[in-house]
């Protein structure tokens, strides 16, 4: 399977896949995979799809042993049939729906609604249950992509917790870096609550180090920094998360940013109207670049990523 293939779902199904057990997630990523898409690309699911995953592929995905993927397998289609799912139903139903319900209402269900396995075969089965599909299908905005052997090969719970966190980042334009408040930013990774990182030092020494260093050993990304751009009473409270990774290149281009051109003899330049027609066209384009605080930004990547800007 190549290495660019990717997986998309909803940002609010984020809390749902981080609480989840690894072998479980990875079931749920090697069926999600498979669904077919229209002339279009869109994602289409098939609730009466039945989808197989053999040790021998989610050993060789997983980068693991195939007697530990006999294992997990086991262990993760039994967990992705009980797995409970907790989504505000405002998420699902529409305006008209809701008038009459509660709004603080959550919706429970299970992923699967079947499930099996054979050891001796050495494979499993399961079948979405129809209620996911406006999680993993037909997405068209608020969603998150990310590289099927990155989310599959990244073990680490708080690794994968940053890692998913990233990608929902990235997906909603903020190519290069965001800037959050550091309770925002503990609250999305969930662990608000964890006392181990009260302090800002602790949480950068104990939880994001850590988890940068498996993100860069296990998938696309080269380089991811925290530094504090705001304090409020000595206490770091807004901080910029950098970051680095394949395919930033390419989403650059397609933000309009400069990345260089053929160099073209003197003779061309002067004689061929192609070329100077061309030329206009990338100066025109240099004109919507904006230098916002040492990097080069269109405007609708300025805004995504928090700046007004007319303010530069």
């Amino acid at each position: 399977m190549s290495k660019k293939k990717k997986i998309y779902h909803r940002n609010d199904a984020r809390a749902s896949l981080i609480s989840m057990g690894l072998s479980a997630r990875r079931i749920l990523y090697l069926t999600i995979v498979q669904q077919n898409r229209d002339d279009d690309g869109v994602i289409l699911f098939d609730e009466n799809k039945i989808y197989r995953i053999t040790a021998k592929d989610y050993a060789q995905l997983c980068g693991i042993d195939t007697s530990v993927a006999y294992k997990q397998l086991k262990e993760g289609v039994e967990e992705i049939r009980t797995h409970l799912m907790r989504i505000p139903q405002s998420e699902l139903l529409s305006s008209d729906e809701m008038k009459k319900r509660p709004k603080d209402g959550m919706l429970l269900f299970t992923l699967a609604n079947y499930g099996f396995y054979s050891d001796g075969a050495g494979y499993i089965e399961v079948k979405l249950d129809p209620i996911v599909a406006p999680y993993v299908s037909n997405l068209k905005n608020n969603f998150t992509s990310q590289f099927l052997l990155s989310g599959l090969r990244l073990p680490d719970s708080n690794a994968n917790k940053l890692y998913i966190l990233l990608r929902e980042w990235i997906s909603a334009g903020m190519s290069a870096f965001k800037d959050i408040s550091v309770e925002e930013l503990k609250y999305q990774l969930m662990i608000n609550d964890t006392k181990t990182y009260n302090s800002f030092k602790r949480f950068t020494d104990l939880f994001f180090k850590r988890a940068v260093k498996k993100i860069i050993e296990t998938t696309e990304f080269s380089k991811i920094d925290i530094e504090i751009i705001e304090r409020q009473k000595r206490k770091a409270y807004m901080v910029r998360i950098s970051y680095e990774y394949n395919e930033q290149k390419q989403h650059f281009k397609d933000a309009g940013f400069i990345t260089g051109s053929n160099k073209k003899s003197k003779t061309e330049k002067l004689g061929a109207k192609n070329n100077i027609e061309n030329k206009h066209e990338k100066l025109d384009k240099k004109e919507e670049l904006k230098q916002i605080k040492g990097r080069f930004y269109d405007k609708k990547t300025a805004e995504a990523s928090g700046y007004n800007w007319d303010d530069y």
